[in-house]
């Protein structure tokens, strides 16, 4: 968007695997990013994954673009991966790959919280 968050066409329903935080993989990085309500809950240079106001999930960073500090754009690959087990430990994906400002690629599933 015009503030440099990175939509990631999910929406909270398509992550119940993630709970406090996700991996972010992309290109030859890795970066974290917490799932948070508000941009102020970000320290300057965090990555923040939450939900924009059109219900959808978007990268975003306090007072500064996500897509300069991630260098990414539309159409870049990013993976999600999950860091922890869901409390309620129920199976499911714990990884899902999505295009920025594209329709989601297909959802992988790995062990939650493995590598």
């Amino acid at each position: 968007d015009r503030f440099g968050n990175l939509q990631l066409n999910l929406g909270p329903e398509d992550v119940t695997f993630l709970v406090e935080a996700a991996e972010l993989r992309f290109g030859d990085q890795v970066r974290t990013a917490r799932r948070v309500r508000t941009y102020d809950e970000l320290a300057v240079g965090q990555i923040g994954l939450l939900v924009d106001s059109y219900g959808l999930l978007s990268l975003a960073a306090n007072r500064a673009p996500a897509s300069v500090e991630l260098g990414l754009d539309q159409g870049s690959e990013v993976v999600l991966v999950a860091l922890e087990t869901p409390p309620n430990g129920a199976a499911g994906a714990g990884a899902v790959s999505v295009r920025i400002g594209a329709p989601r690629l297909s959802p992988t599933t790995t062990n939650p919280g493995g590598h």
